[in-house]
């Protein structure tokens, strides 16, 4: 009998079967998941697939494409119908599909660079929280001078240490979250429009704002090491304290990095204009495309280039939609980017199943859930 959720009813819909014939065995944590059989995910795949690519052209720049896209075949039929030429897509590659490719590539490059930069910053406050909360020493006569409430050197650790140290990085979790979340300088209107250059000196106070409460807490961290210290935490262990804040400020850094800069402003704003003026430079071909075999304008024929016109300009703009929502990796809601909220979410969770554990050894057994009952036979 399948274990978890899946059932005898549900097989002929859900399946992980190479040849999609056979409902699978899941077992352990995989038991309550649902996989539907190879030709209903192809249909549900292609569905969802059809949705996000309407989803990249729903933007008012489809508007001006398309309308671009629709005039230059008209203009060229009935104004300039005697000039119909073969022309090469060559020039299109070069001017607008190499370059956007590699901002897509590029941007996709950054994305993986700060998740792994938000990673490496949640591992090093995870660490960080556990020698503040665990890490024990020698104590008068013993090894609990953690717990020590007289020394005769020093002074002893505060009971609310662990709990002030949790707090202090729950208030960091937070504006680190505020921060990423802050919208992303680097466009055109930035440069040359005097509300756009408004709107990049708040948008940059913000981010120096943001920039001075991490710092701020961050530091702080090194008086709750020298809080250990002082209450007897040998100069060594101390020091490896001190060496994870120092690398959790460079990764602070590096996600500084990844939310301030921006590839080229200037190669946006080329592929941008580029995508509405393009099919007017194509408008021979257009005419060639129209007039078919036959050499006469149709109206079949006027359809059919105004149609292929529009779907290139549609293509083109889906995938530049695409780069400009990767471009900023840290976008609160873009599909492709950094799930910001989900990994605070998970700094915060992990820290409270530290702080919950405190009190369990380290050999004590861990009740798994997805364990504790055997599987049906």
């Amino acid at each position: 009998m399948q274990q978890g959720l899946l059932s005898s009813k549900s097989s002929r819909f859900y399946d992980d079967d190479v040849q999609g014939l056979q409902q699978k065995a899941w077992s352990g944590m995989a038991a309550p998941i649902f996989s539907p059989v190879m030709c209903c995910g192809a249909i549900q795949d292609f569905y969802a697939s059809t949705l996000m690519l309407i989803g990249l052209m729903w933007v008012p720049d489809t508007l001006l494409v398309i309308s671009s896209a629709i005039l230059s075949v008209l203009f060229f039929d009935f104004e300039l119908g005697d000039y119909a030429a073969n022309l090469s897509w060559t020039a299109v590659s070069f001017m607008l599909m190499f370059p956007l490719q590699n901002a897509i590539r590029s941007a996709y490059a950054r994305r993986e660079s700060a998740a792994i930069a938000l990673s490496q910053f949640r591992a090093l406050l995870v660490n960080i929280f556990v020698a503040n909360a665990r890490w024990d020493w020698p104590s008068n006569v013993g090894f609990d001078g953690r717990s020590e409430t007289t020394k005769k050197k020093g002074t002893p650790l505060s009971v609310e240490h662990t709990n002030q140290v949790h707090a202090l990085m729950l208030q960091l979790c937070d504006v680190l979250q505020d921060l990423l979340l802050v919208p992303r300088t680097g466009k055109a209107r930035h440069e040359f429009i005097t509300r756009g250059r408004r709107e990049k000196e708040q948008i940059e106070a913000a981010e120096r704002k943001g920039r001075r409460a991490v710092l701020k807490l961050i530091l702080r961290l090194h008086g709750a090491s020298e809080d250990l210290k002082e209450a007897g935490l040998p100069a060594t262990e101390a020091s490896r304290v001190n060496q994870y804040i120092m690398q959790l400020h460079e990764t602070f850094e590096l996600l500084w990095n990844y939310k301030t800069y921006r590839t080229p402003i200037s190669l946006r704003a080329m592929m941008r204009v580029l995508v509405q003026v393009l099919p007017f430079f194509y408008g021979p071909y257009w005419v060639y495309i129209a007039k078919g075999d036959s050499g006469q304008l149709t109206v079949l024929g006027t359809l059919f280039a105004m149609f292929f016109s529009a779907s290139v300009s549609l293509i083109t703009i889906a995938m530049l939609v695409l780069e400009l929502q990767i471009e900023n990796p840290y976008h609160d809601g873009g599909r492709d980017c950094v799930r910001v909220r989900e990994e605070i979410v998970l700094i915060r969770e992990t820290l409270q199943e530290i702080l919950s554990d405190l009190n369990s050894t380290w050999h004590e057994k861990m009740d798994i859930e997805w364990r504790q009952a055997a599987p049906d036979k």
